[in-house]
């Protein structure tokens, strides 16, 4: 048996060459753009992996993990894409995990590329979609502008940084989109849509437009007017949609408003949408309702999706005509 056991140790660093090799090979298709055909994309669209640094930032606490100096973007193309050479809206959305596949879902699937490409069918320009994925555990940090006493949080500045420093920079050049803020919308679900109320109130210059599914701004507690009681330009969008359904199990804190029973996440709702208005946002530019059906989950974001998007497309602020761009792009 001693021959052998020489014998294998002597091949011992063949293998282990070999194995680097393999691991490598496994990480340069990993990182390619290829990486898209895993997910079960609409026909003719496609759906590209891509990533920009996340620093540096200087918080008292990271806002994310140095194991992760990389942030993934996932960048959904229209299906006319490459044969329209006319400039797109941009849609910023978070939680970029659970847009496309339900395999990277962490709570099921918005199907973005279905209800966009059904859009474009019917004549629809629609926007070149940005998802992007959420921190893990840092994404109550993320996401909210204050501290929960239970839950913690409070970076949504210096995510907002990394969107506006890092992620549209990158798009916008990468990318035939346009740079006009009305046509760059940013939106999100639960503390999501908190954070995308957030960056178009604090950088306007930036996101003319947020799509607001399901904010919990419960998570604010009082210190929700801190978001909604801020000078608005007059040529700011908001999209908001809040279900009556949900959460369940706080109808015992439920109140009776205009012959309907709402619990506090539909009044925290309605007090956001008062605030705005205090605060001069234009009717016209606010669209903001509640569904009597409507649930704090993926599959009924999913369902109005399409909604909140037609609404902004069809906006009068939009109708002014995107200039074309080369085809470099």
């Amino acid at each position: 048996m001693r021959p052998f056991a020489r014998k294998n140790r002597t091949n011992r660093p063949w293998r282990q060459a070999c194995f680097k090799l393999w691991i490598a090979l496994m990480l340069s298709l990993l990182c390619s753009e290829d990486k898209a055909i895993t997910a079960q994309i609409a026909p003719g669209s496609r759906l590209v992996f891509d990533s920009v640094p996340l620093g540096p930032f200087t918080a008292e606490r990271p806002l994310n993990s140095p194991s992760l100096p990389y942030r993934t973007l996932r960048i959904w193309l229209p299906p006319d894409y490459h044969t329209d050479t006319a400039t797109r809206p941009l849609l910023v959305l978070l939680d970029g995990q659970n847009l496309f596949d339900g395999a990277s879902s962490f709570s099921g699937e918005w199907q973005v590329d279905e209800s966009l490409s059904a859009l474009e069918a019917q004549g629809f320009r629609v926007p070149v979609v940005v998802g992007v994925d959420n921190g893990g555990p840092q994404r109550i940090a993320e996401y909210t502008p204050s501290a929960h006493p239970e839950y913690g949080g409070g970076e949504a500045a210096q995510h907002l940084e990394f969107l506006t420093a890092f992620v549209l920079p990158h798009v916008q050049a990468t990318y035939r989109v346009s740079t006009k803020p009305v046509d760059v919308a940013i939106g999100g679900s639960s503390i999501g849509a908190i954070m995308a109320l957030y960056a178009v109130l604090h950088a306007p210059e930036s996101f003319g437009t947020a799509l607001v599914f399901s904010p919990a701004f419960w998570f604010l507690d009082k210190e929700v007017r801190a978001i909604t009681d801020a000078t608005i330009p007059n040529d700011l969008l908001c999209w908001g949609r809040m279900g009556c359904a949900e959460g369940r199990d706080n109808w015992n804190e439920s109140f009776a408003v205009g012959g309907e029973r709402l619990n506090r996440f539909a009044l925290g709702f309605l007090e956001a949408y008062y605030g705005l208005r205090r605060s001069g946002w234009p009717a016209a530019n606010l669209e903001w309702s509640l569904d009597p059906l409507g649930e704090h989950k993926e599959s009924w974001w999913s369902s109005v999706f399409p909604l909140a998007v037609r609404w902004w497309l069809e906006h009068p602020l939009l109708k002014s005509p995107l200039p074309p761009a080369g085809p470099d792009k």
